[in-house]
């Protein structure tokens, strides 16, 4: 123990094995001891056999470095003859010594040296496969720096092939005219020039600019002579210029029905969520609407809510009915109170052009009625879209129908692929659209 003052600490006491214990013998007045001799030739040998282990490890790991190393050399050279003559190649390759297989970049085997590759299993989630890629990756060159231009050079036209059947003069085929460039790089904002056989655009939209979003992409597109769809933010909130939404701002209302007209035409209605602001109106269900929006230019937008959508007319009327006689001496603002949030009651008085201080019982029927139609189709003109440094993606981009779907592959330029919002392609809600990201660049890798 420690003396007094200092606190105790944990004493840790190492155990003695069984063969350095002695033992007592007859009537305990001897003692029977281990010699030291054999405790000396213990150790030497557990010290031999170390070194000994230690050194085989050593040699077993510089030998097995160099193998592998060798072998690599030797797929190697074996690839660029596969490259040249495919199967044929491996077919000379063929022996009781080794075994090689030739597998393809969505893991489908094309050839093995001893086994039918059209009976084996796909090799595209095997351990050595993703042990092969990630060692392949090593010796990528990650590069921070800016793309400022496309590395572009024109391409030879293509020779016409003449037709197995004479055309008719009359009625002329119509040619599609192919790619006319090739993208053979990128020139950094640094100046720096990067060849490469593939060029991806990944860029993104033009909403959230503080992600880097800035619309870059768009340029790239434009210097390959792609056509793009004007760029506008998408789920997002919706402006309006009605002060009754600054008046009820911040109030949320739950279990209504959205449904966004155009042109007087209803284009989506859905039961969820929303909220009024200072600027129009804004949550879920307004994101969900605003995906729907068209040329704002060309047609007019309002939207209408349901704030009752469990009740038909008649058993909203009849539920008004029901309210106004429990509270009857009330004025028309507190004969509202257990229909609508309190925010909402002033400003729903004053739509309805009654006056405030009418009495519940001195309602007529018809004002009873314009009441079901105000609670049930409670109309919000939309004036505008939200800005873009607050959508959630972007609408718009480059034309789908200047880009090979199965590749990504330009159509204007080979070599250049296209992935993610920089195209013209957004779907419902976020989730949806992280999804085409995904989709859209795996189908560029599986092409590569």
């Amino acid at each position: 123990p420690a003396p007094r003052g200092q606190g105790r600490q944990p004493v840790f006491r190492r155990h003695v094995s069984v063969a350095h214990i002695p033992r007592r013998m007859g009537n305990g007045n001897g003692f029977l001891n281990k010699t030291g001799g054999e405790n000396k030739m213990k150790k030497v040998f557990c010290a031999l056999l170390a070194a000994l282990t230690l050194v085989v490890g050593v040699l077993y790991s510089y030998f097995g470095r160099v193998q592998e190393s060798q072998l690599r050399d030797e797929l190697s050279l074996a690839a660029v003859g596969v490259t040249q003559s495919g199967e044929d190649y491996l077919r000379q390759l063929e022996s009781d010594q080794y075994r090689i297989t030739w597998v393809a970049a969505d893991g489908t085997v094309l050839y093995d040296t001893q086994a039918d590759a059209a009976s084996m299993e796909n090799h595209a989630q095997r351990e050595e496969i993703r042990q092969a890629l990630l060692r392949y990756a090593q010796d990528a060159e990650l590069v921070h720096d800016g793309a400022r231009k496309l590395l572009l050079e024109e391409l030879p036209p293509e020779a016409e092939e003449a037709p197995a059947v004479p055309e008719n003069p009359r009625h002329p085929k119509k040619k599609k005219a192919g790619p006319a460039l090739r993208c053979i790089g990128v020139r950094g904002t640094s100046g720096r020039e990067y060849r490469a056989d593939a060029v991806l655009v990944a860029t993104g939209g033009v909403s959230y600019p503080t992600t880097g979003s800035t619309g870059d992409g768009y340029k790239l597109a434009r210097q390959a002579g792609h056509t793009l769809v004007e760029p506008v933010p998408s789920l997002v909130s919706l402006v309006s210029h009605d002060p009754d939404c600054k008046k009820m701002m911040g109030l949320a209302l739950k279990n209504v029905t959205l449904t966004l007209f155009e042109d007087g035409k209803a284009i989506f209605d859905e039961q969820g969520e929303m909220l009024f602001t200072h600027f129009g109106i804004s949550g879920p269900l307004t994101l969900s609407a605003s995906s729907h929006l068209g040329d704002m230019k060309k047609h007019k937008y309002h939207a209408e809510i349901d704030l009752k959508p469990a009740l038909s007319e008649e058993q909203l009327y009849d539920r008004i009915t029901r309210d106004f006689a429990l509270l009857a001496n009330h004025a028309a603002q507190g004969a509202l109170v257990k229909l609508l949030p309190s925010s909402m009651q002033p400003v729903m008085v004053a739509r309805w052009g009654i006056d405030p201080a009418t009495k519940a019982n001195q309602i007529t029927r018809e004002q009873k009625r314009e009441l079901v139609q105000l609670i049930k189709h409670w109309r919000v003109s939309i004036d505008a879209r939200g800005d873009l440094a607050h959508a959630v993606i972007t609408s718009g981009g480059v034309s789908v129908r200047e880009v090979d779907p199965k590749t990504m592959q330009s159509k204007k330029a080979l070599g250049l692929y296209f992935a993610g919002e920089v195209l013209d392609v957004d779907a419902y809600t976020g989730g949806y659209n992280l999804q085409i990201a995904f989709c859209t660049a795996q189908s560029f890798a599986n092409h590569l």
